[in-house]
C-alpha cells in the first residue's frame, strides 16, 4: 500500500518523522509536507501564489504552503505516484472537539479525501510519546477494513494519549466533544493577540475528550454529509476489541 504523509507542524517536526520512520519499514511511504509550521490553517489553500517545492530525498518533499497545498500537489500525480491513503500527523497536541474546524492536520487529511479513499489524521495529546502513536497507527492500518469504508467516510480522526504504549488502555470509537468559544487574549494599539483554545465544555462519556482522559485512544469517524453511519459503525466496531 502506498501512503502519503503530511502534517501541519512542518517537515522537521518530531511527530512526522517518528511516523515516517515507523511506516516506511512496512509500507511504501512518501512525505510531502509544509516546510514551516502551518498550525491552525485548516483546509486553506494558496491559489494566488507560486508554491516552491524542494526535494529532500527521493521520497521526501517540502512545500512552502499549507497542508492542503501539500496534499493537493502530491495527489496531482506530477510529483509522486498517486497514494492510496493520506495520513496527516503525528500532530504535536490534541485535535479534538471543535479543534477539527481549525486544525491544519485535519485540513491535510480532508484534502486527501479527494483521492477517493479514507484518509487519517493522527494527533498525540502531548509532545513526548510519539512512538506510541506511530505504533498504534501501524496496528490500525493492519486490521482496519479501510477498503470497505471507501465512499462512505471522509476520514478517521485519531487522538492518542501521551502515554507509554503499555499504559494505554485501548481504543474507543467516539464523537467530537465541544469547547467554549476562544477569547481574545489582548488588544493593544489596534493589535490583537489570540488566546489559547477555549476550555472543554463537553467531555461526556462517548466523546473524544472523555476517551483520552480515561487513557484510551479516540477514533472519531468524520463524514461531511453524515451518510452511511450504520455502515461505518459496523465496520469500526471491531477496533474496540483490538489489544494494544
Amino acid at each position: 500500500m502506498k501512503l502519503l504523509l503530511t502534517n501541519d507542524d512542518g517537515a522537521n517536526a518530531k511527530g512526522l518523522n517518528a511516523l515516517y520512520q515507523k511506516l516506511k519499514t512496512i509500507f511504501d511511504c512518501y512525505v510531502v509536507a509544509p516546510k514551516d509550521n502551518q498550525s491552525g490553517k485548516s483546509q486553506s489553500i494558496s491559489p494566488r501564489k507560486d508554491i516552491f517545492i524542494e526535494q529532500v530525498t527521493d521520497k521526501v518533499y517540502t512545500v512552502e504552503g499549507t497542508p492542503a497545498d501539500a496534499v493537493q500537489i502530491a495527489l496531482s500525480g506530477k510529483l509522486i505516484e498517486k497514494a492510496q491513503r493520506v495520513i496527516s500527523g503525528i500532530n504535536h497536541g490534541a485535535n479534538m472537539g471543535d479543534d477539527i474546524l481549525y486544525s491544519g492536520t485535519l485540513g491535510g487529511a480532508f484534502e486527501g479525501r479527494f483521492a477517493g479513499n479514507v484518509s487519517i489524521a493522527i494527533s498525540l495529546c502531548g509532545d513526548t510519546h510519539f512512538e506510541s502513536a506511530a505504533t498504534v497507527l501501524v496496528k490500525l492500518l493492519r486490521m482496519l477494513p479501510l477498503d470497505t469504508l471507501d465512499g462512505h467516510l471522509d476520514l478517521l480522526n485519531i487522538n492518542v494519549p501521551d502515554l507509554p504504549l503499555h499504559e494505554i488502555k485501548g481504543f474507543k470509537i467516539t464523537t467530537p466533544g465541544r469547547r467554549h468559544f476562544p477569547a481574545l487574549l489582548t488588544i493593544e494599539r489596534s493589535i490583537a493577540k489570540l488566546g489559547p483554545p477555549g476550555e472543554v465544555s463537553d467531555n461526556t462519556e462517548g466523546t473524544d475528550f472523555y476517551a483520552v482522559e480515561q487513557g484510551y485512544i479516540s477514533i472519531t469517524p468524520l463524514c461531511l454529509l453524515g451518510k452511511h453511519s450504520d455502515k461505518i459503525t459496523q465496520e469500526l466496531s471491531r477496533v474496540e476489541n483490538l489489544q494494544i
